[in-house]
């Protein structure tokens, strides 16, 4: 398990703002595999129903992730409570990391929660031993809500793929 303090020392360079922002009491961010007692549970989360348009459902998702070779799906939690869900692995199209899902559920959204969740699949890739030097994301170009929370996290916008989606990139300094 990850703890999101872990992800914090790498992440944040200024520890000031951040004590500031949770002023001595942080929620708990982690990553976990999704499993027989949470895949019902994240099959249920939604983000809000102007963002449904965006994206399939978990349900799929994990489905489709038992087909595709290394790629892992992950529940998001925030202390005990499943916030979240996010799939991503190694793509034999490109050979890079590829975010393929990530969504935070609508009662959960606005707190900062999909930043931190976001740096954590950051920094779990970062430390995989098949790493490559990019991750790549694509999202709608209308998602405006995706678009600044992928470049808060570091991602840059690459330009508008054949089937429609904005590329964006994370470079490994």
């Amino acid at each position: 398990m990850q703890l999101f303090r872990a992800a914090r020392s790498v992440s944040f360079g200024n520890k000031k703002k951040w004590k500031a922002k949770y002023r001595g009491n942080p929620k708990i961010i982690t990553l976990k595999a999704v499993d027989k007692r949470n895949w019902e549970e994240c099959a249920e989360l939604e983000p809000s129903p102007e963002q449904q348009r965006f994206m399939v459902s978990n349900l799929y998702s994990i489905a489709e992730c038992q087909f595709l070779d290394g790629f892992v799906s992950k529940t998001i939690y925030n202390d005990d409570v499943l916030i979240g869900f996010t799939m991503f692995g190694l793509d034999p199209d490109d050979g890079n990391y590829w975010v393929y899902r990530f969504m935070i559920d609508e009662r959960f959204q606005g707190r900062g929660h999909g930043y931190h969740a976001m740096l954590l699949v950051i920094d779990e890739i970062r430390k995989a031993s098949d790493r490559t030097d990019v991750i790549m994301i694509g999202y709608k170009p209308d998602n405006e809500l995706a678009r600044k929370l992928y470049r808060k996290s570091g991602f840059r916008e690459e330009g508008i793929s054949p089937w429609g989606e904005m590329l964006a990139k994370y470079r490994f300094a």
